[in-house]
């Protein structure tokens, strides 16, 4: 089990990293990849523009996004 816990300010990942997570390093399907996203107010990304939720959803793992200002300090 992996978890990514990320702002997510860095690159995306492309078609090919995808294919390589799925087809290399986890092909077996033994490791589920859980993606935690931390940002400022409202989730601005969609469904299909956010490359966190589908890293998640394609390694069995889950995606949640966090807004910090809703924390608790």
């Amino acid at each position: 089990m992996i978890f990514f816990l990320t702002d997510a300010d860095e690159d995306r990942l492309s078609p090919r990293d995808f294919a390589d997570i799925r087809t290399v390093w986890n092909k077996h399907r033994k490791t589920h990849i859980h993606c935690i996203k931390f940002g400022s107010g409202p989730e601005l990304t969609t469904a299909n523009s956010n490359f966190l939720k589908t890293l998640a959803n394609e390694n069995g793992g889950s995606y949640t996004y966090l807004d910090v200002n809703k924390l608790d300090a």
